[in-house]
């Protein structure tokens, strides 16, 4: 089985270098260039996992976990916050967006 995962990021190129390691373990890759882009794929399709910038225009990770997790059929879809920069406070708002995990970018 196939696992679709959804790549939003502001930054093409870190959207791609994700891509080619998702696509060693065999994983459908979507694609978002922000917060607003990736909601259009929460429309009942399958999605296995969510990862997301954490800083982004229109609306940034945290809120779009929030806005995915209040619709009731991805209430519990996993999702992982990419980050740059300094770890400080972001820990923080990721719990409160409910995060499952987060770590910085090597990118």
């Amino acid at each position: 089985m196939q696992h679709k995962i959804l790549i939003v990021d502001d930054f093409e190129n870190t959207r791609w270098v994700i891509e080619l390691s998702l696509r060693k373990l065999n994983c459908e890759t979507l694609h978002a260039g922000n917060g607003m882009e990736a909601l259009k794929y929460f429309d009942g399709r399958n999605i296995d996992l969510l990862i997301t910038d954490l800083n982004m225009p229109e609306l940034d990770g945290i809120e779009l976990v929030k806005r995915v997790r209040g619709d009731s059929r991805y209430e519990f879809i996993p999702n992982y916050y990419a980050y740059h920069g300094k770890k400080s406070g972001k820990k923080e708002k990721c719990r409160g967006g409910k995060s499952d995990s987060m770590g910085k970018k090597a990118i």
